[in-house]
């Protein structure tokens, strides 16, 4: 039973490895669970045994891999800081810089901004989506605020502006260089970007 138990789970963990190179690739409207199957070595009948459809699968894909991966990963960084300013640098840098040291993260955020067609939306995608974008702009709340209580950033902006502000920002580099990857050396530039950021928003004394 054990040894069972382990194999389904090694080979849904497949077939998600697998659905996100294809998705990634062909967008979601244009893969098919025969692509995926065929991208895992495994059957159709595989691929079922864990996932009712394409759309459970895309949607269970997107859900653990943000909350496991990207998520998980942001929230480690910024629990070690103990400075709330250099938290709200290294959350902002944590975000972007991800997606350009690997390759699955990368293919994961084109997969959600460039090849989830809009007209392919299902409520139930389109909530998954929101909910990540609801949670990094909780995140970003958290340190902005720890940062107004600590007195380093700007008291005339309301601290909704200021995470909205942030979260814009970020998501306008990521798009940017993800657009166009060789329009910018981002990995040599992206710690002063984030800085020239941070500083417009530090109080002035």
């Amino acid at each position: 039973m054990k040894y069972q138990q382990e194999k389904a789970i090694a080979t849904r963990s497949q077939v998600l490895r697998a659905a996100l190179k294809v998705f990634a690739r062909k967008g979601y409207s244009a893969t098919t669970l025969d692509d995926v199957a065929k991208e895992a070595d495994l059957s159709r009948g595989a691929i079922y045994f864990s996932f009712k459809n394409k759309q459970d699968l895309y949607v269970t894909l997107v859900r653990e891999y943000f909350e496991t991966t990207i998520h998980g990963a942001l929230l480690a960084r910024v629990e070690k800081e103990q400075d709330p300013l250099a938290a709200l640098r290294d959350y902002m840098f944590s975000y972007n810089h991800a997606v350009i040291a690997n390759e699955e993260i990368r293919e994961f955020m084109e997969l959600i901004r460039y090849k989830t067609e809009v007209k392919t939306l299902s409520e139930e995608i389109l909530a998954v989506q929101q909910k990540m974008d609801l949670l990094m702009q909780e995140e970003i709340a958290l340190l902005v605020r720890a940062c107004l209580k600590s007195g380093v950033l700007r008291q005339d902006v309301p601290e909704t502006l200021l995470t909205m502000a942030i979260h814009s920002y970020l998501n306008g580099i990521e798009s940017t260089w993800l657009f166009n990857p060789g329009i910018f050396p981002l990995e040599v530039h992206l710690r002063d970007l984030i800085d020239i950021f941070v500083d417009s928003m530090l109080l002035q004394r």
